[in-house]
């Protein structure tokens, strides 16, 4: 199915038992691990999405315009030299920079600043968000 076509053969569990053999997942465990990928990606500070709609809230506008930049610099530099082996960030930061590059709407009132309790619930997604997308090579 699509699943195995976009994994790998085998993914599943339909391959044999030996050594060498990819782990067996559920399709509930792939739909999980994609769902946690699409969630963690919308929470980059970049452009219109929801971690840009916070950064621009917590950061304000001209320095989250600043974090956007620097985001979607380190997406296209992780996926041109090899950071990022399944070109995953690399091909959002390429569809972020050409989709999600429109003006924001203004906020009524964006002189008073964010809470310290939705700060730090801000801060929390973005360590999630790391956790997330960045690779762990554990050897």
């Amino acid at each position: 199915g699509i699943i195995e076509w976009l994994l790998g053969d085998g993914i599943l569990g339909r391959s044999p038992d030996d050594a060498s053999a990819v782990i067996r997942l559920h399709p509930y465990a792939v739909g999980g691990y994609l769902g946690i990928i699409v969630n963690a990606l919308n929470l980059l500070p970049i452009g219109n999405t929801d971690g840009g709609r916070i950064s621009t809230s917590v950061l304000g506008r001209s320095f989250a315009r600043m974090v956007s930049v620097g985001i979607l610099w380190t997406l296209l530099l992780a996926g041109i030299f090899g950071g990022d082996k399944s070109d995953v960030l690399f091909s959002y930061a390429l569809y972020s920079s050409f989709w999600q590059n429109e003006p924001e709407i203004p906020c009524r009132n964006e002189v008073d600043g964010v809470d310290d309790f939705r700060a730090v619930i801000a801060f929390g997604s973005a360590v999630l968000v790391a956790l997330a997308l960045v690779p762990l090579d554990v050897a």
